[in-house]
């Protein structure tokens, strides 16, 4: 058996479901899923550091999605929430491969030139590694920290820009400091996976304009918006009481209900 110490335990997750019922049940609306895609042309551990390039087709298709269901072009995403470590061989595909992505995206939307810069988020260079949900959760938590506007991570790990990057470097900014957020703004996290499995998702900021884009019933949104900074003020609360109690997992459980599988 494995020998060790745990020095603590961790968990998080982010509740997905319909504005509807988000709305008439008076839940916090942090993002709004725009767009998501998935593919497996990446070469997996065959390439480059375990990694290896491709993985451009999932952020197309997630480009969009957002795009012709929501109205939202390639330039209203100027956030990106990389896979990439911070490491030279890891930034180098990572980048490359959004680049693709990003370009391949513009052109199907019918824009010239270049796509806006997008400044670069790595929240695996913050210094925990590989940790579990790394390039899931963690990475949609950075998205919704910056779309709240807050203060989401940049590259902290940053001393230079490589110059084997090359051209690529010129399509992003990429800062050691942490990056302002955008109560208006859009964000694209994407991930490469050992196997050539690829994902990325596409999210814009929750706001009164963003919400009225879909959900016409007047009194509702009304009624919404008028508890709005009550409800967000009641869930943070929950979440530090809960993220910093001791047995908080096994006392969640409890008090759910939570017996597991019949």
């Amino acid at each position: 058996m494995p020998w060790g110490t745990v020095v603590g335990h961790a968990g998080s997750g982010v509740l997905v479901t319909t504005l509807k019922f988000a709305l008439e049940n008076f839940l916090d609306v942090t993002s709004i899923i725009v767009g998501w895609g998935q593919s497996g042309e990446a070469g997996g551990k065959a390439h480059f550091a375990g990694v290896g390039f491709g993985g451009e087709n999932a952020i197309v298709q997630a480009l969009d999605l957002a795009f012709e269901g929501h109205g939202y072009s390639v330039d209203d995403f100027a956030y990106l929430v990389a896979h990439a470590t911070g490491t030279r061989t890891n930034s180098r595909t990572d980048l490359t491969t959004v680049a693709a992505g990003l370009a391949g995206s513009a052109a199907r939307q019918g824009r010239r030139g270049n796509p806006a810069t997008m400044t670069v988020g790595a929240p695996k260079a913050v210094g925990d590694g590989h940790s579990m949900g790394e390039t899931g959760l963690k990475a949609v938590s950075q998205a919704i920290q910056y779309l709240l506007g807050g203060r989401a991570v940049g590259v902290p790990t940053l001393r230079r820009v490589d110059p084997d990057l090359g051209p690529v470097a010129e399509r992003f900014t990429l800062q050691a400091a942490n990056v302002a957020g955008d109560l208006d703004g859009g964000v694209l996290c994407s991930t490469q996976g050992f196997g050539g499995y690829n994902g990325a998702i596409a999210l814009r900021a929750a706001n009164r304009d963003a919400l009225a884009r879909y959900h016409g019933d007047r009194k509702v949104l009304d009624a919404y918006h008028e508890q709005w900074s009550e409800i967000r003020r009641e869930r943070e609360q929950r979440e530090r009481h809960w993220r910093r109690r001791h047995r908080a997992a096994l006392e969640l459980a409890q008090l759910h209900g939570w017996k597991g599988a019949d």
